[in-house]
């Protein structure tokens, strides 16, 4: 059995933590599902930013709707094909990219990344490709050090190449690579490159003909340039004093974030994949694998994707924001 509880967010993060709180069990009907999501999203007001939820058991949608909002200008209602961004659930999509390209014998997790990514300084220690995948290279957040810079996220418009030039600039790391987890973006923006450097396909392009077309994603596609027109859209608010303001991720940086997608496709997603129809059972293995530390000790982060204990169930899972938006992907094997 399998469930899978997805939801967009354009605003509320509490909602979000509040919703996915309420683990279902095998004996839960459809009904029973459905009285439980109504009774906590019947705070969303009609005329305020939305949310969409998806709930999906044993490939079947189960429940899907929208609330709200998708455009407070044009007076835009959200509906479940509304297109809203990811955030960080991208992630899992770079690492099936990559995975894919290993598979097609093009390189491998232990390569040290300086052979596609010669830019980056040597520090002593070889930071390997599987790293940047398990967030244990060591390399620094380029979106904190840009902060730290005065120029944060969201006063340029940042590209990949940006991102690289930031992280070529530091002369130290985190942590050995391999010693610690310590999240960081960078690793997906490096991991966006390789893709590119190594297929011959940016990672939009790739993931639409391996990924999104092949999934059925249809609503799916990267947001490598903010300024293409996206019929359906949905925009991210955040709430001042006066009410709403637009706060949307202007920046072509993708790869750790930048999915736009709907919850209904993130669905057709999770059957696609945990069905193994993307790569086989070796790439949904080698995906869900647990890192290893230097020191042999496990830790939860698999290629893209958390792996944890909800209420004593098993969940494979990512949360994202960016900018304004918000999203949850979850599914109990």
């Amino acid at each position: 059995m399998i469930q899978v509880k997805t939801i967009t967010l354009l605003r509320s993060l509490l909602v979000l933590g509040s919703f996915l709180s309420l683990t279902g069990v095998p004996a839960q009907t459809a009904q029973d599902t459905a009285a439980m999501v109504e009774q906590i999203f019947a705070r969303y007001q009609p005329q305020n930013p939305g949310a969409q939820v998806t709930v999906s058991r044993n490939g079947k949608v189960i429940f899907s709707k929208a609330w709200g909002m998708a455009d407070l200008e044009h007076d835009t209602r959200l509906s479940i094909s509304s297109i809203s961004e990811a955030g960080s659930v991208s992630k899992e999509f770079t690492a099936a990219a990559i995975l894919l390209i290993e598979q097609q014998g093009k390189l491998s997790l232990n390569d040290d990344i300086r052979k596609y990514l010669p830019e980056i300084p040597d520090y002593g220690s070889i930071i390997r490709i599987r790293h940047l995948m398990h967030h244990t290279s060591g390399i620094k957040d380029w979106g904190y050090v840009a902060d730290i810079g005065g120029w944060p996220r969201g006063t340029k418009t940042y590209r990949n190449e940006d991102a690289l030039e930031i992280i070529a600039r530091q002369k130290t790391l985190n942590n050995k690579p391999g010693d610690e987890y310590i999240y960081s973006n960078s690793g997906f923006n490096l991991l966006a490159m390789i893709v590119q450097k190594v297929s011959g396909m940016s990672l939009a392009a790739f993931s639409q003909q391996y990924i999104f077309v092949p999934a059925g994603m249809k609503h799916s596609q990267w947001r490598d340039n903010f300024k293409t027109i996206v019929p359906g859209r949905a925009m991210a608010y955040e709430k001042v004093a006066t009410g709403y303001q637009t706060d949307m991720p202007n920046e072509y940086v993708y790869g750790q974030g930048g999915l736009l997608t709907t919850s209904e496709d993130l669905c057709k997603w999770v059957d696609y994949f945990t069905a193994a129809k993307i790569g086989g059972p070796a790439l949904l293995k080698k995906q869900l694998a647990l890192d290893t530390f230097n020191s042999g000790n496990l830790h939860y982060y698999a290629a893209g994707l958390r792996i944890q204990k909800r209420k004593g169930y098993n969940v494979i899972r990512h949360d994202g924001a960016t900018a304004s938006y918000r999203a949850s992907l979850e599914y109990f094997p």
